[in-house]
């Protein structure tokens, strides 16, 4: 065992100190005093008295962890350390054993705590986890002890006598002397000690032992009256343990001890049956004990009662075997499954009342889960009535339980899926009243009549139910929700009939509903007559046709099913599939209206009408549905009511015409008919003036657009501030050149005219709104000065590269590009307003696409100047070769370009005839050939534009031209370079100088010798220039 010797020594500096006064930041004794403080509280720490942070703690927490420690070991609890506190602590380290400690004693108590129940593991000498769970475990259970996983001397002594008490109780009994306890222990134990597997070692484990605790001090004997309970001893004990066992509350060997088993088992009991649960064995629980010794049945037992419980569990399915009297093996396992089938019985194996009540209840009517030759009935029957169709059996599963509540649904009971009484009955009354397939009865001719006058048939009634009858009531059960749909005439069906038979409408009849009947049947299409209320043999014949047409059973009479579709076809308005005869009559209108794509009429209201009628609901601003619905209905009727048509003669017209003619839309002398010649001018006016639909028909939209134009419209001798408005407009839009006035004269109409003209309008010298919208759209337009955006960027660039300036191109119109624009406009013949309208930028589009790209192709020195030379290799030489192939390339394979070099053989140009031959051509873009040459090892590409002041273009193709090259050339890059070149300064166009490789270099001259290598570079130069420029392959 360790010795915590040192500590308890430096325990003793400490003790003398007040408590108050141990904190380091508020003490003022010594720091070595301070220090001991510390080995106190590590002390009282690791003896489980001490549970905070030994350098944080303050005085008041140490003097209640002395405290506690006092009290725990029955010391003066005065809170200061006196001399017997100071001996207790030391010897508490000496003698207790911690956490990591290993002695033989340990193992000793190990295996003590084990007997005692507290785990299961191999002892040791180690006191290691499972030690110190158990020790916490057993000091948890005993209230005298203070639990801390330390085995301090309290807590082995404990351990010591606990053992002790279980090692007594399990000694011999010997006689009993009045007024010990002793007796008491040793009879307490026989209860527990009496177990002999390991089945019912549950009480004699921590049960039985706790129980031994419990009674060590006292126990009760059996008192004189019946009432048992908790601490008696006597042979009544014994007789209610047996009974319980019996009874399955318990398996356990009998004692004549009533401990905490027996106590459990007779509450468990009392529970069960419902009593007062109070362990106690009082008379009510004496009373129901008896009471289920008398009427319980066990294994072994004999009578005709089994047999009828037996027949009860295998309906439920519990089994099947032939029932006897006798309570055999197969009796008890069917009653352990049947228990365990139900919370509330106890899973005994015993009948005990509580299980034969619930297997009477079970079994009292046919339900699922029962097994009985009534069941099998019972499916025959429902079988009989159509509620299902399969095998019948003796078992009750869920298809007899599906079709039982189907047949309960039907007819209106309670849905159990039960066989209860008022199925039953009904089942009986159905059986009795219907009519099945081969039944003979006078009342089955009625039911045929009426079948046949519904119109589910046509043949001669007869006394039997035969096939025809069948198929006709199949018909009318499907035809009715409410019905079930079985072909048995069964009561429901029955009443059904004679309902739907009453009050029919047929030839002979007379009543308002006849004539809304005839009302219906000439809206749909089915006759045209004036409506009475008498059905004769017009009406007749319009039902009949009805019939016919949508596939009824045709005999004239107004049953329920043409009812049904009359009111069906009826309700549907004329929409997407329907084939009805009015159909033909709204295809008519449609193509009198110009809706129409077809030149004949049907009856269908198929994909075309669906669509004419969605442009006419459009047209006329309804909800575009593609259906007849009220309003297209009422929009139909005025239009043909309000619209001019083909050959129409009013006065109207001639007023029509007149405001046509004036809108510029014909000229002759009008007239009142409506002829050929207006109709053109219609269509004109329709084709011209967008939201209408050109049709050729003056419908109301026409006439109103018509009148707006020639009223409410600037035009020729109008006078008003919009007259100045519009002059001032149209000289801004270059439309002419006058001083502006209110009045609008010949000099206004002219301008108006050259605007129409110029832009494709109606030229009719009037303000109307096409020309007015255009004007405006005009004057809005996103190219014009101040406007801001990305597009105005690529005008001026386009402006530039046709000539019409030389600026930095951005995204503001301003006064630069508004003069570019006009010059544009001026030389293109154009009216010069300085703004980009739809024409101007398409002449500019169409001039830049027209436009040659002129590419200036220079190859260095050339003649007396070979420029770099190395291993026999000239610089002119080699550029010459390379611009050559450029050109070739180029104008073999791009369209909109012309080429021109600068040397197309061996001489030498001086380098200012380069740039002036440049310059007065007009090239787009100056390209300089070139080979670089240094010191032998050098090597790689690079280009040069001008080192002074550029265009962001020369930028743009520098960075375009070199990426291109150095992405496919596979040599190092020797980077985008600038310099003050001749070439570069004194060429008026973007400029590049191109320094393929380093001809001195061993390694690129090799590759520059090769003539292959040098079409290479041509190629990819010339690609290179035709994809800055965004040429196109021809």
């Amino acid at each position: 065992m360790k010795k915590y010797i040192h500590a308890a020594a430096l325990l003793l500096l400490f003790l003398a100190i007040p408590v108050e006064g141990i904190n380091a930041e508020t003490s003022n004794e010594p720091a070595g005093t301070q220090e001991n403080a510390l080995v106190g509280k590590e002390a009282l720490h690791k003896l489980g008295f001490y549970h905070v942070n030994i350098d944080d703690a303050s005085g008041g927490e140490l003097q209640s962890a002395i405290k506690e420690f006092q009290l725990y070991h029955g010391l003066s609890n005065s809170g200061m350390v006196d001399e017997e506190t100071e001996m207790k602590i030391e010897s508490e380290l000496q003698e207790s054993y911690f956490f990591g400690d290993s002695d033989p004693e340990i193992l000793e108590l190990q295996q003590t705590l084990i007997t005692l129940g507290y785990g299961e593991w191999e002892p040791s000498t180690e006191f290691e986890l499972s030690t110190e769970g158990a020790v916490l475990a057993f000091q948890e259970d005993h209230t005298d002890l203070i639990v801390t996983g330390v085995l301090d001397t309290k807590t082995q002594l404990k351990i010591k006598l606990e053992i002790e008490k279980i090692k007594e109780a399990a000694a011999p009994s010997e006689p009993e002397v009045e007024g010990e306890s002793a007796a008491d222990s040793v009879e307490s134990a026989e209860e527990t000690t009496a177990n002999k597997d390991s089945k019912k070692q549950e009480e004699t484990s921590g049960a039985a032992v706790e129980e031994t605790r419990a009674t060590a001090a006292s126990e009760l004997m059996a008192e004189p009256e019946n009432t048992l309970q908790r601490g008696m001893r006597s042979q009544a004990v014994k007789e209610l343990q047996e009974n319980l066992v019996r009874l399955g509350f318990g398996d356990w060997d009998t004692t004549t001890y009533f401990g905490s088993t027996t106590e459990g088992a007779v509450k468990d009991f009392q529970s069960y049956h419902g009593l007062t649960v109070n362990g106690i064995y009082d008379t009510n629980t004496q009373e129901k004990l008896e009471f289920e010794l008398l009427n319980t049945y066990f294994y072994g037992n004999r009578s005709t009662e089994i047999l009828d419980l037996q027949d009860r569990l295998i309906m439920l399915g519990y089994g099947n075997w032939n029932p006897t009297v006798r309570f055999g093996p197969t009796t008890e396992n069917a009653v352990l499954a049947f228990q365990e089938s139900y919370s509330d019985l106890k899973v005994t194996g015993v009948l005990d009342t509580k299980t034969q009540a619930k297997l009477k209840l079970e079994t009292e009517v046919l339900k699922k889960g029962l097994r009985s030759d009534e069941v099998k009935e019972l499916q025959e029957n429902l079988i009989r009535l159509g509620f299902g169709n399969w095998n019948p059996t003796t078992y009750f599963g869920s298809t007899t339980e599906s079709a039982l509540k189907d047949f309960q649904e039907y007819h209106v009971l309670s849905v159990t899926g039960t066989f209860d009484e008022a199925t039953e009955n009904k089942l009986e009354s159905e059986l009795q009243d219907s009519y099945f397939y081969g039944d003979r009865d006078n009342e089955i001719i009625e039911i045929q009549n009426r079948l046949i006058m519904l119109g589910f048939g046509n043949w001669d009634p007869t006394v039997r139910f035969g096939p025809t009858t069948e198929r006709a009531i199949l018909t009318f059960q499907e035809y009715y929700a409410d019905l079930k749909v079985t072909g048995v005439i069964d009561t429901k069906t029955q009443a059904k009939l004679k309902q739907e038979t009453e009050d029919l409408l047929h030839k002979g009849v007379r009543s308002d509903a006849v004539k809304e009947l005839q009302q219906e049947l000439i809206r749909l299409g089915f006759g045209n007559w004036n409506p009475t209320t008498y059905f004769g043999s017009t009406t007749e014949k319009a039902v009949k046709a009805f019939q016919k047409y949508y596939g009824l059973n045709v005999n004239g009479i107004f049953n329920r099913i043409t009812q049904d579709r009359l009111e069906e076809i009826g309700s549907l308005p004329l929409g997407p599939g329907l084939k009805r005869p009015d159909v033909k009559n709204y295809q008519e209108t449609l193509m009198q209206l110009g809706f129409a794509t077809w030149t004949n009429a049907t009856e269908c209201f198929c994909a075309k009408t669906e669509k004419a009628t969605k442009e006419f609901q459009k047209y006329h601003g309804l909800p575009v549905t593609g259906i007849v619905d009220e309003n297209t209905e009422k929009k139909l009727e005025s239009e043909l009511r309000d619209s001019y048509f083909y050959d129409d003669r009013d006065a109207e017209i001639v007023e029509l015409q007149n405001r046509l003619i004036a809108l510029g839309f014909g000229s002759w002398n009008p007239t009142v008919r409506f002829g050929p010649t207006t109709e053109r001018a219609v269509i004109a006016f329709q084709k011209y003036y967008s939201g209408l639909k050109v049709t050729g028909v003056l419908d109301t939209k026409t006439q109103e657009r018509i009148k707006f134009e020639t009223e409410n419209v600037l035009h020729k001798g109008v006078r008003s501030n919009a007259v100045k408005e519009l002059q001032e407009n149209l000289i801004r839009l270059g439309f002419g050149s006058w001083n502006p006035t209110n009045y609008y004269g010949s000099t206004t109409e002219g301008a108006v005219e050259r605007f129409q003209k110029h832009y494709s309008l109606n030229v009719n010298g009037i303000y109307d709104t096409i020309t007015e919208e255009k004007l405006e759209g005009v004057l809005n337009s996103p190219y014009q000065y101040g406007k801001t955006s990305s597009n105005i960027r690529v005008l001026q660039e386009q402006l530039i590269n046709l000539g019409f300036g030389n600026w930095n191109p951005t995204n503001f119109f301003g006064t630069i590009t508004e003069g570019a624009v006009k010059s544009f406009q001026k030389q293109h013949g154009l009216p010069v307003s300085g703004i980009a309208d739809e024409i101007t930028l398409r002449e500019i589009e169409k001039a830049v696409k027209n436009k040659v790209v002129k590419i200036f192709l220079d190859p260095g020195h050339g003649g007396s100047d070979p420029g770099g030379s190395a291993y026999g290799l000239q610089e002119k030489t080699v550029v010459l070769d390379i611009a050559l192939k450029t050109r070739a390339i180029l104008t073999n394979n791009y369209r909109g370009i012309e080429v021109k070099l600068s040397r197309t053989n061996d001489r030498f140009i001086p380098l200012n005839e380069r740039t002036d031959m440049a310059n007065e051509w007009g090239a787009d873009y100056f390209v300089s050939f070139h080979t670089n040459a240094f010191n032998g090892s050098a090597r790689g590409f690079e280009t040069f534009i001008y080192n002074g002041s550029v265009s962001n273009e020369t930028k743009q193709r520098q960075r375009d031209i070199h990426n291109y090259l150095i992405n496919r050339i596979n040599v190092s890059d020797r980077g985008i370079q600038r310099a003050n070149f001749h070439v570069l300064r004194e060429t008026n166009m973007p400029s590049i100088l191109l320094e393929y490789m380093f001809i001195d270099n061993i390694a690129e001259n090799h590759l520059l010798k090769s003539a292959s290598y040098r079409t290479s570079l041509a190629q990819y130069t010339a690609d290179a220039i035709a994809r800055s420029y965004g040429l196109k392959r021809k």
